[in-house]
């Protein structure tokens, strides 16, 4: 079954350069408030039935993968 969150080990705290990372934290509080996203998310992604193999990305993963992919490669 995939999980909605999966605690994950922060990144070191370093000064962000890049131009996106204003937008970026804005995303991502936005995601923090409204949490309720994922558990769409997990409905469209389905529900896995098997019991062996990867557990695969949460739902908060998949979501913010797509925000990454959207933002630094859409042209």
């Amino acid at each position: 079954m995939r999980r909605t969150c999966k605690k994950q080990l922060p990144l070191p705290e370093e000064a962000p350069v890049h131009p996106k990372v204003q937008e970026l934290e804005k995303i991502s509080t936005l995601l923090d408030q409204n949490s309720s996203i994922y558990d769409l998310v997990v409905q469209d992604l389905g529900i896995a039935s098997h019991s062996t193999g990867a557990e695969g990305m949460s739902a908060e993963q998949v979501v913010r993968a797509a925000i990454i992919k959207l933002i630094f490669y859409s042209c």
